[in-house]
């Protein structure tokens, strides 16, 4: 009597995926244990069309008028949120594992602000140079979505870093941070973000377009890893160290995981 052929089981997440689940979580959960600080330290609070119940001030449950102080381009974390990517996009976004990356500069980013800071649009400089031709397609939409979504995220921590604690040093004073380190660092996440999308594009369908997009990625991304560790060091606060550092493929990326100390343990 023959047996019935084994099933074959799908194979389980790499080490790899695994970490950088669990890099993603940790940025999740900074964003909901700072967001509050966030807009303290920019000066906005949330805007009418997305105000939280517990926002509303008054006794006709209105939201309060947004107030926005000028902040430097070192905090300027702030996304014209008016128009979402095309559906396609979104859905490769998502597909991506970016889900987290992508809404909340939408949820959270200031329609009051400029639309472009120096950081937002150099990132997104940053993916059309690794994408190329044929723009308008959807990799395309979705690739500059997540790089100027990282142009938010290196925002976002740059505004609460005075709070934040150095990432060697826990009793180090943080260094000075210009702007041309936050504009290099969001080019840098641009890079990774953009081979995360194209990747998960071509498990999809393998076109030559697609392919050419994600060998310069990868070639930007090994171009960035010569001068990483003294941008790392540049940014110097865990937080920040923590966004750049996981969201580049080096050899680097996950070795906080790797030695079982991974940066989250101060929070």
């Amino acid at each position: 009597m023959s047996t019935p052929p084994r099933r074959r089981s799908r194979p389980g997440p790499s080490l790899r995926a695994a970490w950088q689940l669990q890099a993603d979580a940790l940025l999740t959960q900074r964003l909901h244990l700072h967001l509050d600080e966030w807009r303290t330290a920019v000066g906005t609070t949330p805007s009418a069309a997305t105000a939280h119940p517990r926002d509303r001030d008054d006794a006709a449950g209105r939201p309060s008028a947004p107030t926005r102080k000028e902040p430097t381009e070192v905090a300027n974390a702030i996304v014209d949120r008016a128009v979402d990517p095309p559906r396609e996009a979104a859905r490769l976004l998502d597909r991506a594992g970016l889900a987290h990356w992508w809404r909340p500069p939408r949820l959270h980013g200031h329609p009051a602000g400029p639309p472009h800071t120096s950081s937002t649009a150099n990132a997104a400089h940053t993916a059309r140079t690794l994408l190329g031709e044929p723009r308008g397609v959807s990799w395309h939409h979705a690739a500059i979505e997540a790089a100027v979504a990282g142009a938010w995220w290196v925002g976002f921590f740059a505004a609460i870093r005075p709070g934040g604690t150095h990432h060697r040093d826990p009793d180090a004073d943080l260094p000075a941070l210009d702007d041309d380190t936050l504009t290099t660092a969001a080019q840098v996440v641009a890079a990774g973000v953009c081979a995360r999308v194209l990747r998960t594009r071509l498990r999809i369908a393998d076109t030559p377009p697609v392919r050419r997009a994600y060998c310069r990625a990868v070639i930007a991304g090994l171009d960035a890893e010569r001068t990483l560790p003294a941008l790392l060091d540049a940014l110097a606060e865990t937080r920040l160290v923590d966004l750049v550092g996981t969201s580049l493929a080096w050899h680097g990326q996950f070795a906080a995981y790797a030695q079982g100390s991974a940066s989250g343990r101060r929070e």
